[in-house]
């Protein structure tokens, strides 16, 4: 079966969302907020650089770069969250449905990064975000993780619909769940270790089964 985005957004909405009620207005709505103030002045090759166009977010260039501009010291901590077997959602669905779920994930994460905090899109289905106190970082992580669950549960019904319409068993384990790990101490100085502990806590999660978190201790 072939989906067009208008089909996606239509059988979304035609889903009972129960507790899920605000993706509807996130996919009616992705006019996603504007770009964040801290870009402002820079010049606009920087800007481009720096941000990812679907989602409006910073990328994880503009990520760390942002993190030098805020301030953020050593006693921070930045959590990376992937979406479990996000390609079969793409396989079944098409791009334009990863599209849709992409856009959705935004909106729910920026609800969920605490104030002072600091969201991007690392890379294709991968978030990244710091916050100021690496005390937050637990209670931050399993809400992200949480919220992806709850948010994405008629983007999964309809992936496993599509695969029994195909005459194909519907996929065990997580699928469009949220994998997160997060390490210590954001500092711009430090980014690219950083970047490999909260790498290697992610792993951690995925090599668990995904749709958990892991921290510097496992």
């Amino acid at each position: 079966m072939s989906w067009t985005a208008t089909e996606v957004r239509s059988e979304l909405r035609s889903l009972d969302f129960g507790a899920c009620g605000p993706i509807t207005k996130a996919l009616s709505t992705l006019s996603l907020a504007p770009m964040n103030p801290a870009q402002q002045g820079l010049p606009k090759r920087v800007v481009v650089e720096q941000h990812d166009v679907l989602t409006d977010l910073p990328n994880l260039k503009g990520f760390f770069a942002r993190l030098l501009m805020l301030g953020v010291g050593d006693d921070g901590a930045m959590l990376l969250g992937d979406l479990d077997r996000f390609r079969l959602l793409n396989q079944h669905m098409g791009h334009h449905a990863g599209d849709e779920v992409l856009g959705v994930v935004t909106e729910v994460l920026r609800g969920i990064c605490p104030d002072g905090g600091l969201l991007a899109r690392a890379s294709g289905n991968a978030f990244a975000v710091c916050v100021r106190q690496a005390s937050q970082a637990p209670s931050v992580a399993e809400a992200m993780r949480d919220a992806v669950e709850l948010h994405l549960e008629p983007a999964r019904e309809l992936v496993m619909a599509d695969m029994r319409a195909n005459g194909l068993a519907p996929t065990a384990g997580p699928l469009l769940t949220l994998s997160v790990g997060w390490a210590f101490g954001p500092q711009p100085a430090y980014g690219g270790r950083v970047q490999k502990a909260t790498t290697t806590a992610l792993l951690r999660a995925k090599g668990a089964g995904g749709n958990c978190v892991r921290g510097p201790s496992g």
